[in-house]
Order: structure tokens, then C-alpha cells, then sequence
């Protein structure tokens, strides 16, 4: 609903921070019980540097078909204005303090726990809605 009522300039924005979001909250209990730590920044840095990383895949397929074409000054403009700001804001966001989490070793069980707990609140409440109770007695959050 939140989506339809967004000017359509706004849209594609919304899109790709949901999208984000989404793959961010499912890959941190992956993430965490893996490594052992969950980056804080991970979300925020994802809206800039997904689509920088798309910018940089596709530029990169371009420069390998038509490189003969194009010289090799083109490669170390691109290196210059794309691929060094990338890596120096990757490094400038991993250098943030707090930029990392540790977590303990059942973490990854843990978050499935907490989705399995919102899961089967959720079906209660759905199963209460079904049922025909009164609307004072189903709070919703």
C-alpha cells in the first residue's frame, strides 16, 4: 500500500531499498553464525554500493566488448572514476567505528528462533481474525 501512494520517480528507489533491506535481514543470521560478526553499516552501505557494483559489472562487460574500439585510455578513466572512489568507500565504511558486530556462535539458530516465534504469532492472530473474534479482543501490532 505504501508503495502505490509514492510518485512513480520514487518507485524504483523504494524498490531496490526494499529489496535491500529484505536481502540484508535474511543474511544476517547466515552472515553472523559464518563469520562471527554482522556489519552494522551493511544496510546502508548496500543502497550505495549494490548499485555502484551493478554500474561497475556493467561498464566493465562494455569495456571488454569494445575496448579495441574504444582505446585503453577509456580502462584507466574508468579505474580512476569508478573503480577507486568504490574501493576507498568501501574501505572508508569498513574503518567506521562499531562498524562490526561479533556475535556468539548460536546467533544463526537464535535469529531462527525469533522469525519461527514472530511466524506462529502471526498464524494466531491470522487464525484469530478467521474465526470472527471481536476486533477488541485481536490487538494488532
Amino acid at each position: 500500500p505504501l508503495r502505490q501512494k509514492l510518485p512513480w520517480l520514487l518507485k524504483r528507489p523504494a524498490d531496490l531499498l526494499a529489496v535491500t533491506a529484505c536481502a540484508q535481514a535474511g543474511a544476517v543470521p547466515i552472515i553472523g553464525a559464518a563469520f562471527g560478526y554482522v556489519a552494522l553499516y551493511g544496510l546502508l552501505a548496500n543502497l550505495v554500493l549494490v548499485p555502484w557494483t551493478g554500474l561497475l559489472l556493467w561498464t566493465g562487460l562494455a569495456l571488454f566488448l569494445f575496448d579495441p574500439v574504444l582505446g585503453p585510455g577509456v580502462g584507466a578513466w574508468v579505474h580512476r572514476s569508478l573503480i577507486a572512489p568504490y574501493l576507498k568507500a568501501v574501505e572508508t565504511i569498513a574503518e567506521l567505528p562499531g562498524a562490526v558486530l561479533p556475535v556468539a556462535p548460536g546467533f544463526g539458530l537464535w535469529c531462527l528462533l525469533v522469525v519461527l516465534g514472530v511466524l506462529v504469532l502471526r498464524a494466531i492472530r491470522d487464525e484469530l481474525d478467521h474465526r470472527g473474534y471481536p476486533e477488541h479482543l485481536v490487538q494488532h501490532s
